[in-house]
């Protein structure tokens, strides 16, 4: 989530390429609506070659009925005080540059220019051979807007850059590209971008890219919609059929590092991958709806959708809020196949005195993921004031770690933490799972609140200690965590710790252990809180191992509360603690057989009264 300076740097050499090469031969349009093949149409009277850069900018039509080559390409392109506008028809055949020189479409250079740009660029065929190409793009020292529209059939091949609705300065910047057969072995893209070294992007950039079929395949450098980093407001939308693959970092929804923080930003941003897959070059980030680690006051709203699967990022941020920033951060990520791979994932989490709401749905499994929070406030700064909120639907595949954490609302200072993950599949090879924790905190006063919920809906749980509902000393914040385990077995290598804000909710619809009824191993628990027993059928009696230890004296504590639903009046019902084979269980016993003898009975509470007097319905709860 850190500011890249890299990244800023990169894109304000980008903008140093507006400039007519040196070696070119500039040839410009004369005609009104013409033959771009009819020589007398140009100043001086030749037809452009892949020697020359052609400009349109009188407000004329350049209309050709075959395959074009060109060095540079200038349609709409403003370099003084003068408007300029134009168009180009390319109704048959491709557009060809000779590898070095520009596509510019409605577009100011980076110089005090005051004129208004406006161009537009349509080719049947394929474009290539551009080393840049800008689409809708405003100046740093700029006063005049842009506005862009180019339109390929085919596919815009190579190239070091490729710039939809961006703005360096004052002036407003839209464009938009369609590409009809995709765009491949291309370098930096930015959509709806505003910012530069300058830091004098004050104005809108608005831009939409949609590419109908063959998707986007990058050389390793960023990918990035809808981003500020600046006081400028940036607006971008991409939307993508065939896949995005070989970026670095995928940005949509960015608020990065600003020179002038109380005027930064807002940035939004949709990426929408109507088929494909979305994969990183396997360094970078996958960033959504997100604000950076600096000092940045503008609001992040980011949106993206993916058919297939997500893979190749490092670092995956959904709504997040960075240590430094005062600007609110909104993330939506929604993946129809699988998330893998990853040092972290991140939903919802704040570090500063913004919100944050992140929501994730993955429609196949995460695996091979490191870290994972979802709504969990704090930074090392201490600065995280404000409300994280994180949801996390894994629709099915679960949830397979590396070893590392898995944080469900925590919070670690002042701040406010609420998450909720719902796990079809199960979730495994965690070491802590925390669910409703209020950990240490450098302003213990202020610490928490927390709330989390995990909720199992089909598949076990296997991590080293699991957390629920824990306030630790010497925080006085209120945690309160939920378990829904419904028929699933739960195995904690470690231990289990209960808070007295933990609620355990466990489903029966049999006999058979984490399999028919929900159930726990853990080496050591730690009871506390309230015991949610939910029965789906109605035994007559059995016996049911709920919490199994692994020593005589492996259960400490008990829980506060053990609630019923779903069973007859006037069953009757025996549970507590037992030492059963050499280790302590908590025993459920239904009907009328006795528990263990009282030689090894440590613990029993039994309750022999009717519904009505011992349990609440839990519609009233």
């Amino acid at each position: 989530m850190n500011g890249s300076l890299g990244r800023t740097a990169a894109f304000a050499a980008v903008l140093g390429f507006w400039s007519v090469s040196a070696s070119a031969i500039p040839v410009t349009w004369a005609a009104g609506n013409a033959d771009w093949f009819v020589a007398s149409n140009w100043a001086p009277a030749q037809v452009p070659t892949v020697f020359d850069d052609a400009t349109i900018g009188n407000g004329g039509t350049a209309n050709a009925n075959a395959a074009v080559g060109v060095l540079g390409l200038n349609v709409g392109r403003v370099v003084g005080a003068s408007n300029s506008s134009g168009t180009v028809n390319v109704t048959t055949g491709g557009l060809t540059g000779a590898g070095t020189g520009q596509l510019v479409v409605g577009s100011t250079d980076n110089n005090f220019t005051s004129g208004t740009a406006n161009g537009t660029v349509s080719v049947d065929g394929n474009v290539s051979g551009f080393f840049l190409t800008l689409v809708g793009s405003s100046g740093f020292a700029s006063s005049g807007n842009a506005t862009g529209d180019l339109n390929v059939g085919g596919s815009l091949q190579g190239g070091a850059n490729l710039l939809v609705g961006t703005s360096a300065g004052s002036a407003d910047a839209v464009g938009i590209a369609v590409i009809g057969n995709g765009i491949s072995d291309i370098g930096l893209v930015n959509v709806g971008t505003s910012g530069s070294s300058a830091n004098t992007a004050t104005a809108s950039a608005t831009g939409e890219l949609s590419v109908l079929a063959g998707g986007i395949q990058g050389t390793g450098s960023d990918l990035r919609i809808g981003v500020t980093t600046g006081p400028g407001t940036a607006m971008g939308t991409v939307t993508v059929t065939g896949g995005i693959s070989n970026f670095s970092d995928v940005r949509v929804g960015n608020v990065q590092l600003s020179l002038a923080a109380a005027d930064s930003g807002p940035a939004t941003g949709v990426l929408n991958i109507q088929t494909g897959n979305l994969t990183g070059a396997g360094t970078g980030q996958l960033v959504v709806g997100s604000t950076d680690n600096n000092f940045t006051s503008g609001t992040a709203n980011g949106t993206v959708s993916v058919d297939g699967n997500v893979s190749g990022f490092f670092l995956t941020l959904v709504g997040s809020s960075g240590f430094a920033s005062s600007g609110n951060a909104t993330g939506d990520l929604n993946v129809g196949g699988s998330l893998q791979g990853g040092a972290n994932l991140l939903v919802g989490t704040s570090a500063g005195s913004a919100d944050a709401v992140g929501i994730a749905v993955i429609g196949n499994g995460i695996s091979d993921i490191g870290l994972v929070n979802v709504g969990t406030s704090g930074s090392s700064a201490n600065t995280a004031t404000a409300s994280a909120t994180g949801e996390l639907s894994v629709l099915a595949g679960g949830i397979q770690g590396t070893g590392s954490d898995l944080r469900i609302g925590v919070t670690t200072g002042p701040g406010t933490a609420m998450g909720t993950v719902t796990v079809t599949g199960g979730i495994s090879n965690f070491s802590d799972v925390r669910v409703g924790n209020v950990q240490l905190s450098l302003a213990a006063a202020d610490s928490g609140p927390a709330t989390g919920s995990l909720s199992l809906i089909d598949g076990g749980l296997s991590a080293t200690n699991l957390v629920i509902g824990v306030t630790e000393a010497p925080n006085t914040a209120t945690a309160t965590g939920t378990f829904d385990l419904n028929k699933n077995l739960a195995e904690v290598a470690d231990t289990l710790t209960l808070g007295n804000g933990a609620t355990i909710s466990l489903d029966f619809e049999g006999f058979l252990r984490g399999v028919e009824y929900g159930a726990i191993n853990a080496n050591q628990a730690i009871l506390d809180g309230t015991l949610e027993l939910n029965f789906l059928f109605q035994p007559a009696f059995g016996v049911f191992d709920l919490i199994v230890s692994g020593s005589d004296t492996g259960i400490t504590g008990d829980f506060d509360s053990v609630q019923f639903f779903g069973l007859a009046d006037g069953t009757l019902t025996n549970f507590g603690i037992v030492l059963d084979q050499g280790v302590e269980t908590w025993r459920l016993q239904i009907g009328p057989a006795q528990i263990p003898e009282p030689g090894t009975l440590i613990a029993v509470t039994t309750a022999l009264v009717l519904l009505g007097l011992t349990r609440r319905r839990r519609a009233s709860l």
